[in-house]
């Protein structure tokens, strides 16, 4: 298949999603195209490697890339963020053209102004396209607390509302990564049969180096203590903030040590309440380069995951819900509705309630006093979740029957 694959997000940030996809493709010899902008996710600072330029072409042995220029923010304020949203959106329209000799084209939808340039393939060049939903529009804008002032929120709503519709009406198909996203989307204008549910899968990772493990493990905590991780985008979306003071309410005597690992829009204020609280059980890291992440993983004994208690993230699953899973470690949760619902199922985890430091710490204890052999056996019960429902093996099977299905269709619409 000619597949194209268009993503604001793109190796080497950490998305790993489009990357693998592209990556599989690409060495299963289909001839893949891959648009994108200059990386720059999570820090909002162009990498140093690269230099923002009107486009750049580069041939890759799997898959090409074009890579084109944005308005780059990662801050809190809403127009920025919503000016890096639609200055990429306006660029890959404008480069659309790139992909018009395409049987079929991935999106990976987050954010969704991404699709303005399918809707221009699909309608000018009858190119079919598969939208891989990641948040829920416009439930996502509306709810970040962004988007100032508050009269902005009727209209602004109206016209994503509008647009959304048509992005759905015309996608070949939609896949949805969770079952509550994907009974939305079906009530959204989807069409019943084309909506597919694919977890989000984890990337494979080399096992960590045990000199490296150990070292880490020495720097963050003392033997006998536990460590609980929280490694990812450290935004106002995240609620890093409710760890940070559920750490300070537990106290070293707990004998909870916490680590947040990543970079984001809220770190700087992050650090600042931590200094406030004089918390003396938290260590803060900068982000961690992919190939390091395993030592991370094989350090904790839980991980947290934690939003904001919107409505929008009880019907989404987090990736790093299977990056935990992946790597055998149970996880400790703020995320009502599926995530929830996953943790019960699979007995790899416990649920907090959101958004509430108290609660949070007694999650804590509760997990740690339920002492180490308990913890090994949730341990296990994550790596079989992942192997039988989150896989990469078997995200990108099915993956590739939709892309499949949906290239197929169009030679027969035509």
């Amino acid at each position: 298949m000619k597949i194209g694959v268009l993503t604001q997000w793109f190796d080497p940030e950490p998305a790993q999603i489009p990357t693998s996809l592209a990556q599989h493709f690409g060495a299963k010899g289909h001839d893949v195209k891959v648009l994108t902008g200059f990386p720059n996710y999570p820090a909002g600072r162009v990498y140093p490697a690269y230099r923002q330029r009107w486009r750049q072409l580069d041939e890759g042995p799997r898959f090409r890339t074009l890579r084109v220029p944005q308005y780059i923010s990662h801050d809190t304020n809403g127009l920025h963020r919503m000016a890096s949203f639609l200055t990429f959106a306006f660029m890959a329209l404008f480069h659309a053209g790139w992909l018009r000799d395409r049987q079929v084209i991935y999106v990976y939808a987050t954010p969704m102004t991404v699709c303005l340039s399918v809707l221009y393939l699909r309608w000018m060049h009858r190119i079919p396209y598969v939208l891989h939903v990641q948040d829920l529009w416009p439930e996502s804008v509306l709810d970040s607390g962004m988007l100032r002032p508050a009269f902005l929120r009727k209209p602004v709503n109206f016209v994503l509302s509008t647009v959304l519709k048509m992005v759905y009406k015309n996608a070949a198909h939609i896949v949805a990564i969770a079952p509550s996203m994907a009974s939305t989307l079906q009530a959204r204008g989807a069409r019943h049969c084309s909506v597919s549910l694919v977890y989000n899968w984890a990337a494979e990772r080399p096992a960590p180096d045990p000199g490296k493990v150990a070292a880490l493990r020495e720097r963050l905590s003392s033997p006998g203590r536990w460590l609980i991780a929280y490694a990812g985008n450290v935004g106002k979306m995240q609620d890093v903030e409710t760890i940070v003071t559920a750490a300070a309410s537990l106290g070293y005597e707990s004998g909870i040590d916490f680590v947040v690992v990543g970079d984001g829009a809220s770190l700087d204020g992050v650090k600042q309440l931590a200094d406030s609280l004089t918390v003396d059980n938290l260590t803060f890291l900068d982000r961690v380069p992919f190939a390091e992440m395993g030592a991370v993983h094989a350090v904790a004994d839980f991980q947290l995951v934690t939003l904001l208690d919107r409505k929008v993230f009880r019907g989404t699953v987090p990736s790093k819900v299977g990056e935990s899973l992946a790597a055998g470690v149970p996880i400790i949760t703020t995320v009502l509705g599926d995530v929830a619902a996953m943790c019960s199922e699979g007995g790899f985890g416990w649920v907090s309630e959101p958004e509430n430091p108290r609660a949070l710490a007694a999650a804590c204890r509760q997990a740690v006093a339920a002492g180490r052999q308990e913890q090994a056996i949730m341990a296990e019960s994550a790596r079989h979740y992942y192997k039988s429902r989150l896989s990469m093996e078997a995200g990108l099977e099915a993956m590739h029957q939709i892309l499949q299905g949906a290239a197929r269709s169009a030679v027969s619409d035509r």
